[in-house]
């Protein structure tokens, strides 16, 4: 298998130096603990175990030297520039293999032989032991390097011919059906030796590749012979697979193990330009031009599980905005701007409660912020509302009402009755005045939320709804949990076309959904529908925006146990 160059960078990240001393390593519910060095998944998921042979990384202080070094020949040995990492489960111990080392950063191999099962990781730095950190060792649990942190675009690279080197799958270089790609991660599982160059060669675990949620023929599942611990998957782009700028891929090992979710761009022709005509704040966007956004959403929630002050039902009106110039390039990614194709879903976790992040838009990614001054203005049957002083930045709480005795709002929701909302900002130091119209006529009904109460996460999950007073309107649906004593979360989100009706959630997308606690208090589940204008949003101009949209979004939100 050839090797594209930046794979080099793959075992070489670029912590910073802290340098302090005695290691110490941090643990998972402050973003570090032993971690896939692909996704970077939450220890506490299903896919957050580290596979025996696989590479992990450790995060914490004093872990080495202050200035990150490399392995750079084999073969790899248990101790490098005086750090050592031992792997132990009651009276076994095995040595992990360092390939990276820094102070704040390691890098490892887990030992092929390492005890499956709960381990109590120990960092040594030249003689001095660091505190216990617990891990699960599982025989595989597959992550995908992405661009960035374990999501948006992935290290795919696109074979091109015996001849030409392979292509890194882009915005601009994209992939195009019954092409061949490859998909370079950890974790398919162990092998005879990790210190020497790998043997290429089909690993035993079983291994499934989903594009846009597709099934794809893989030719080739093992080590990459260039690197211990680094894996490449070959797989056929399925013929029939959802063309797009970010279409998920996934893979699942073992037959119940889902990986991150990382993109790819597929194109009728290979090299071609990608779209989603879906989506016509995309195009603007990935060309780097200045964009003015601004949201009106209306989020009905209903809360009737695990609920101890009683339930209710409450609506809450919010608008919000953002004028920025984005940074153009060909891993532009943004989880809220950059949406899967529809009828496809992708999935991300973190170590935080990942729902609060789903209502756009509150800044973009990669991006300079633009002013358009303050306050922002709204103004619509009656009611008159301020954004405040942020001149950056706009986001605000309109009103609201709601059943629960224990919420309370100043004043009731903004969007009802009148069916537009005129905003208007005065102008600032980027963008100058301006001042757009938008209906708040959208309307979405979830037919069958009164009958979502449990999600059974290993069960596809089918919601129907009906929705009216848009056009090119698409449907999101999102589902999540936190996992509150783990600081851990899992989300998917999927598009749909608004006319259809009806969507499956597929049970991969699920699977590293924390489970509800048995001990639970508060309601921390949620599925979650909303309906919104992305292929026909209200277009505004102002001086300083080469693209400005503005839309109305009606969110349904139902609280549920995940079993």
């Amino acid at each position: 298998m050839r090797k594209p160059d930046f794979l080099i960078l793959c075992l070489a990240f670029a912590p910073a130096a802290w340098g302090a001393v005695p290691p110490f390593i941090t643990g998972h519910t402050d973003g570090g603990g032993a971690r896939n060095a692909a996704s970077y998944m939450p220890p506490s998921l299903a896919g957050g175990a580290i596979a025996q042979g696989s590479l992990f990384s450790l995060f914490g202080t004093g872990l080495g030297p202050a200035t990150g070094v490399s392995v750079s020949a084999f073969p790899i040995k248990s101790t490098f520039n005086g750090v050592s990492v031992s792997i132990a489960q009651g009276t076994t111990s095995v040595a992990a293999l360092p390939v990276y080392v820094s102070a704040s950063q390691l890098n490892l191999i887990m030992p092929s032989d390492a005890p499956l099962g709960r381990v109590i990781i120990q960092v040594t730095y030249n003689g001095q032991t660091s505190n216990l950190a617990p891990a699960t060792v599982a025989a595989s649990s597959f992550g995908i390097f992405t661009v960035a942190g374990g999501v948006g675009p992935g290290i795919f690279t696109d074979y091109l011919g015996a001849s030409v080197p392979q292509a890194v799958n882009s915005l601009t270089q994209t992939a195009a059906p019954n092409q061949l790609v490859t998909i370079w991660g950890t974790g398919l599982g162990p092998v005879k030796a990790d210190n020497v160059a790998p043997t290429a060669g089909d690993l035993p675990a079983e291994t499934e590749v989903f594009v846009g949620g597709i099934p794809a023929t893989i030719q080739y599942h093992g080590r990459s012979p260039c690197c211990s611990g680094l894996d490449q998957i070959v797989f056929t782009v399925p013929a029939n697979a959802p063309q797009g700028c970010y279409v998920p891929v996934s893979v699942r090992t073992a037959g119940t193990i889902v990986s991150n979710v990382a993109t790819m761009a597929i194109a009728p022709k290979a090299g071609g330009a990608c779209s989603d005509n879906f989506n016509a704040l995309e195009k603007p966007i990935l060309a780097g031009q200045p964009t003015g956004v601004v949201s009106l959403d209306q989020v009905n929630t209903t809360v009737d599980v695990i609920v101890l002050e009683g339930g209710g039902e409450t609506t809450t009106d919010y608008a919000s905005a953002a004028m920025f110039k984005p940074t153009a390039g060909q891993f532009f990614f943004h989880p809220l701007i950059s949406l899967p194709p529809q009828g496809t879903c992708t999935v991300f976790t973190a170590d935080y409660d990942l729902l609060g992040t789903l209502y756009f838009p509150a800044e973009v990614a990669d991006g300079q912020l633009l002013s358009a001054g303050s306050p922002l203005t709204l103004s619509g049957g009656g009611n008159v509302a301020s954004s405040g002083s942020a001149p950056i930045l706009y986001n605000q709480l309109l009103g609201g009402t709601s059943t629960a005795s224990y919420i309370t709002f100043s004043s009731g929701p903004f969007f009802n009755p009148p069916a537009a909302v005129t905003v208007s900002a005065p102008g600032g130091a980027d963008v100058q005045k301006f001042s757009v119209s938008i209906p708040t006529s959208g309307t979405l009904e979830w037919s069958d939320q009164a009958s979502l109460e449990t999600v059974t996460r290993s069960k596809p999950l089918t919601v129907n709804w009906s929705a009216s007073g848009l056009t090119n309107a698409t449907v999101l649906i999102a589902g999540d949990n936190f996992d509150t004593p783990n600081d851990a979360s899992s989300m998917f989100l999927c598009t749909a076309a608004a006319s259809a009706g009806t969507f499956t959630v597929p049970a991969w997308a699920m699977s590293n959904v924390p489970a509800t606690s048995s001990t639970a208090t508060t309601p921390t589940g949620f599925v979650v529908l909303g309906l919104v204008p992305l292929g026909a949003p209200t277009t505004f101009t102002a001086t300083g925006l080469e693209a400005g949209f503005g839309f109305y979004a009606s969110w349904i939100a139902q609280s549920v146990i995940w079993q």
